[in-house]
């Protein structure tokens, strides 16, 4: 995913592979997984290249000289002949939090393909996507990548800053106790929440594999996510399952904002890469089971549906059967 931002933030610059003239048309390496990162790459002279992006399936390499601080003063000559000698298409940026000059360079600026801005970066990265799809210890990193990197989020105009805190003192005049008491309710119910759903977890794993019927399964809390803290999911317990089918179910436990619901409800879809096309029956449904029924009525209710899962598609399109 970041791979293909830096590649279109390079393509929006107009930039040119080393060797050719004619702008990158960055469609023709977009969407691959066969990239490999390398830090302080060697040289064959002896020089370092800050990060090296490499593609064997696409003859493709992609030098970073990453520019935090420090003035641009690099032998991109040597970068890019080490570069050019194993692969057929070569870039060679500088990327920095600023935007950086060349001008600085005696020699050797022909071969840099384009200066990049991180913002420029971070623009192209698809957050849904990601939030939706991706590991989430890698993508809590991203995230603070981003705030720490982000000269644009440095930049934030004191008078906005000074209205947003004006607004929210205001707001909070006279009921701010009011505050303290639902953020204390709120860890309570966290608690409540945790120890039920872990239990809940235990038990339905426990059923699907006793039924050999369960691929893997996981569980995670909107409170400790960026995403689920973005939109006020910070009351809500998400129990995934993943079908020998390859579809996947998750019971989600607590509330869910601008829902009916509370207590238990459901979500399902076909493949765990692909989890924001959920099935139309099974989106965000309530479960036929209330907060005040038996463990085992709620285990269940959750069972059954997963099993008619099943039974509507044997096979479904999230997993390779054969």
């Amino acid at each position: 995913m970041c791979v293909d931002a830096l590649l279109r933030a390079i393509e929006a610059q107009h930039a040119s592979c080393l060797g050719g003239d004619e702008p990158l048309d960055a469609s023709t390496l977009l969407g691959s997984t066969g990239w490999t990162v390398d830090l302080e790459a060697g040289t064959a002279d002896g020089k370092r290249i800050d990060i090296l992006l490499t593609n064997d399936e696409l003859s493709a390499a992609i030098i970073v000289e990453n520019k935090l601080d420090a003035d641009v003063y690099n032998p991109f000559a040597s970068y890019a002949r080490y570069a050019m000698s194993s692969y057929r298409t070569v870039l060679s940026i500088v990327l920095a939090p600023t935007h950086r000059s060349l001008a600085a360079l005696d020699r050797g600026s022909e071969w840099v393909s384009a200066t990049i801005v991180y913002d420029d970066v971070f623009d192209r990265i698809d957050r849904f996507v990601a939030a939706e799809r991706g590991d989430e210890r890698s993508l809590d990193l991203l995230e603070q990548f981003i705030e720490n990197t982000s000269e644009r989020a440095q930049r934030v105009d004191a008078n906005t800053e000074a209205e947003t805190l004006e607004a929210f003192w205001s707001a909070t005049v006279g009921p701010d106790k009011h505050f303290g008491e639902f953020f204390e309710a709120l860890v309570r119910v966290n608690g409540i929440l945790s120890a039920r759903a872990q239990t809940l977890f235990t038990l339905i794993r426990d059923v699907l594999q006793e039924r050999g019927i369960l691929a893997d399964s996981w569980h995670v809390s909107g409170r400790d996510r960026s995403w689920g803290r973005a939109d006020g999911r910070v009351a809500i317990v998400y129990l995934g399952f993943e079908l020998t089918n390859g579809d996947c179910s998750e019971l989600m436990i607590g509330q869910y904002p601008g829902r009916s619901w509370s207590g238990f409800a459901i979500k399902a879809y076909p493949s765990r890469r692909d989890p924001h096309a959920m099935y139309g029956a099974y989106n965000h449904e309530p479960l036929a089971a209330s907060w005040r029924d038996p463990d085992a009525d709620v285990v269940g209710a959750f069972v059954a549906i997963c099993e008619r899962l099943l039974a509507e598609r044997p096979s479904s399109p999230g997993r390779l059967i054969g």
